[in-house]
């Protein structure tokens, strides 16, 4: 399995921010835990989730590939925002992962952080701001009538 057209972000994305939950920070493989599968199908889990808001705000949802090409600046804050989503999602499933209070760092915390406030900005229009901008669809456009209507 490998993660789809869709899914903004990468496993090695994902290995950067916990790779240190597995032995010797290895890359996920089938052996690990969570296993490469695991992470990919949690990144394709968190970009539906982000494509689910795209839509809902507007914005087209494109395959990662037409993004990164069409709108490069949101194509990198897409990914990082799916790579983060997925990290919460994932380690929400492993709390022994990691001592918050022995670190004094929660890496849990920092991307649920990023991942909410991704959220909102999709919300919020500010995409825009970036190089995406929402789709048009032909009814935003339609004109019905006549010279007599002017």
């Amino acid at each position: 399995m490998s993660v789809n057209p869709y899914t903004y972000g990468t496993v090695k994305g994902v290995h950067r921010r916990i790779g240190w939950v597995v032995p010797n920070r290895q890359m996920f493989d089938g052996e690990t835990t969570p296993t490469m599968e695991d992470v990919e199908a949690t990144l394709d889990q968190t970009a539906a989730e982000i494509h689910m808001r795209l839509a809902k705000a507007g914005y087209p949802v494109s395959t990662a590939a037409t993004l990164a090409s069409e709108a490069p600046r949101t194509s990198v804050w897409l990914a990082a925002l799916n790579e983060d989503g997925a990290t919460v999602s994932i380690l929400g499933t492993l709390p022994q992962a990691f001592d918050p209070e022995q670190a004094g760092v929660n890496p849990y915390k920092s991307c649920k952080d990023r991942w909410d406030a991704g959220l909102k900005l999709i919300d919020s229009s500010a995409l825009d701001e970036l190089d995406l901008y929402k789709a048009e669809s032909e009814s935003d456009q339609l004109y019905s009538g006549s010279t007599q209507d002017d």
